[in-house]
C-alpha cells in the first residue's frame, strides 16, 4: 500500500535518533495530551496555534533539492511513498541544477509530484513568477497546485513581502488556474504577516507532535517534519514530508483520474459469465 509510513534505512545514530523523535515522540506527545485533556487540563494559549491532522497520518512524501546529487528514483521503494517535491526555481533566473532530472523521475516512480520557487523578495515577483512557470511546464494531472517557498524578508518590510508574494500568487493562479501553495514556517511568517493570501500552507516544523502554524492559518495542507531524513537512492538527507488527508484525497487534489467503476459490478460479472459459458457450449458443438 502506498499510504503506509515509509520504514527509513538506519545507517548511523544520527538517523536512529531523527525516526525516534519523529514517530516515536509525536505518539507519546499525542497520547499525553489526549490523556490531559480527559482529566480536564486545557492547554496553554502557547499552543493555540498548534493544528493536529484532521486524520491518521498515512501519506508521507519526500522534498529533494540539487543538493542531494544524481538520484536513483529506480532504487526508491514508491510503495511507501504518495508523493514527492523537487525545488524547481529561486528568483528571476535560478534553476535548480537537477529539477529536470528530479521531475521525470518523479513522473517515471508514478509519484504524485510538485515543484516549488524560492522566494527572492528583492527581485520582481512576475518576472520570478514567469521563470516558475517556463521552467516547470504545464500543471496537468497528477502534478501538485504551484508552490512558493518564503524563507527571508532580505530585511524588506512585511508589508512589502506580502505585496510582492501576492503579485506572484496572482500570475501563478491566473496562468495555472490553481491555487498555490506557500511553504514557510512559524518564525519566518510572523504576527507582522496579516494574510495567507488565500494560499494553502505547506508548513515546516521538526521535532513537533502536530505543527505551530503561523496565525494567519488555521489549517494545513503539507507538513515538512523533518529535514534529516534517508531514503535508499538519494544521496544526503531529506525533507520528509506528510499529507493532511488520505491517499485518495491526495489524488483527487493533484487531479489523478481515478479509475470508473461500473454502476452495477455484479450485474456486468453474470453477464461476462453467460458469454463464456456459452462461447464454451459454442466451441463444444464446432469440436
Amino acid at each position: 500500500m502506498r499510504n503506509r509510513p515509509h520504514p527509513f534505512t538506519s545507517k548511523a545514530w544520527r538517523l536512529v535518533w531523527a525516526k525516534v523523535r519523529g514517530r516515536v515522540m509525536p505518539s507519546l506527545v499525542l497520547r499525553t495530551a489526549a490523556l490531559l485533556a480527559v482529566l480536564g487540563f486545557a492547554p496553554s494559549s502557547s499552543l493555540a496555534a498548534v493544528v493536529c491532522p484532521t486524520c491518521t497520518l498515512s501519506v508521507y512524501g519526500i522534498d529533494v533539492t540539487a543538493f542531494n546529487g544524481a538520484i536513483d528514483w529506480t532504487s526508491i521503494d514508491t510503495s511507501q511513498l504518495g508523493f514527492g517535491i523537487a525545488k524547481a526555481t529561486e528568483g528571476t533566473t535560478f534553476v535548480d541544477p537537477r529539477f529536470a532530472q528530479n521531475w521525470s523521475g518523479l513522473a517515471s516512480a508514478g509519484l504524485v509530484r510538485g515543484a516549488y520557487a524560492r522566494f527572492q523578495p528583492y527581485q520582481d515577483p512576475t518576472d520570478q513568477a514567469n521563470h516558475y512557470l517556463e521552467t516547470v511546464g504545464s500543471f496537468g494531472a497528477g502534478v501538485l497546485p504551484p508552490m512558493l517557498y518564503f524563507d527571508i524578508s532580505s530585511g524588506i518590510s512585511a508589508a512589502n513581502v506580502l505585496s510582492a508574494l501576492g503579485t506572484w500568487i496572482s500570475v501563478v493562479k491566473s496562468a495555472t488556474g490553481l491555487d498555490p501553495i506557500i511553504f514557510t514556517g512559524k518564525a519566518i511568517w510572523t504576527d507582522a504577516y496579516n494574510s495567507n493570501l488565500g494560499a494553502d500552507l505547506w508548513i515546516a516544523n521538526y521535532g513537533a507532535a502536530c505543527p505551530n502554524l503561523p496565525t494567519a492559518w488555521s489549517d494545513w495542507l503539507f507538513w515538512q517534519y523533518s529535514g534529516t531524513g534517508v531514503v535508499t537512492g538519494v544521496n544526503d538527507v531529506v525533507g520528509l514530508d506528510v499529507f493532511n488527508g488520505s491517499l485518495e484525497q491526495l489524488n483527487a487534489y493533484a487531479r489523478v483520474a481515478a479509475v470508473p467503476e461500473p454502476e452495477n459490478f455484479a450485474l456486468l460479472t453474470a453477464g461476462l459469465a453467460l458469454l463464456a459459458w456459452k462461447r464454451r457450449r459454442v466451441e463444444g458443438r464446432l469440436s
